[in-house]
């Protein structure tokens, strides 16, 4: 068992961002990001939620949110608060 960051970010502790899988699952979790980075890139709608994963399903919105902050190096106050 390993356990997997739904929101795609290995350093979250927000307990809600989280699960316990086996190890396959949790890496066919990588192509949830990869297709989430690649419908923002072409200006599509990125969902909620992942389809692949329906009991709990990959944080897309959360996860490109966070890596955005991150990359952008701003995390506004009260960021944690809607996550």
């Amino acid at each position: 068992m390993e356990g997997s960051h739904l929101c795609h970010h290995g350093n979250c502790i927000v307990p809600a961002h989280s699960t316990y899988e086996d190890a396959a699952a949790n890496r066919d979790r990588e192509s949830c990001h990869s297709t989430a980075q690649e419908m923002r890139a072409l200006g599509l709608s990125v969902p909620k939620g992942c389809a692949s994963h329906s009991t709990r399903p990959c944080l897309l919105q959360v996860g490109l949110e966070l890596h955005l902050l991150i990359f952008a190096n701003k995390m506004p106050a009260g960021v944690t608060d809607r996550l």
